[in-house]
């Protein structure tokens, strides 16, 4: 259902392991995992520092989000459902491998989770205001932050491309960069995405 990582994350949307009917429920498991799969993901990296052993606790906490889904109350944060279940995970594999540590309490390990969890939401909150702040921008300066962002694009190689001085790539940058923040806070600031509007 789950597979292991690739180049650092784990693999989308490997449900080899899936029933093969596709059912509303799988249909719908599928579509809620591939969407939070990253982040639960993340939010195992925060609880567990071996690699190998983020691996297996995201493993096991996929196979059980798959066994409990029936459980799960739709239109509820599924992210935040799957966290609980991947923070039990995460311990009991801690506990397991004896890594432990005799340092911190279940209180601890449960206040950092909450935190980690809370933070994950604060990230995708702000990934989606950047998402529609950036679609906002004219095409012009989308391609100037595409250029400039991209492997190996340097000022001096945006300014050839555009036909533009070093000095007018920088000012656009920094108008941009000041528009794409305005945005993101005014958006962030509102609780919710605003309508498209250039920026």
């Amino acid at each position: 259902m789950c597979s292991s990582r690739l180049r650092g994350w784990p693999a989308m949307l490997s449900f080899s392991r899936f029933p093969t009917d596709q059912t509303e429920q799988t249909a719908e498991f599928v579509r809620l995992y591939a969407a939070n799969s990253r982040r639960i993901y993340g939010f195992l990296r925060t609880l567990i520092t071996n690699s190998a052993d983020v691996d297996e606790a995201f493993q096991n906490t996929c196979e059980v989000l798959w066994s409990k889904f029936d459980r799960y109350e739709p239109g509820t944060n599924f992210f935040s459902w799957a966290c609980s279940i991947a923070r039990f995970e995460a311990l009991r594999l801690l506990r397991k491998r004896g890594r432990e540590s005799k340092l911190f309490s279940d209180g601890f390990f449960d206040a950092v989770a909450d935190r980690a969890a809370e933070m994950s939401e604060i990230l995708e909150q702000q990934h989606l205001a950047l998402a529609d702040c950036f679609a906002a921008l004219s095409s012009r300066h989308q391609t100037l932050v595409q250029l400039r962002y991209t492997a190996g694009g340097t000022i001096q190689r945006v300014s050839e491309q555009l036909s533009m001085s070093s000095g007018a790539v920088y000012k656009q940058l920094g108008r941009i960069h000041e528009r794409l923040f305005n945005c993101i806070q005014q958006k962030l600031a509102s609780g919710g995405r605003l309508p498209k509007r250039s920026v």
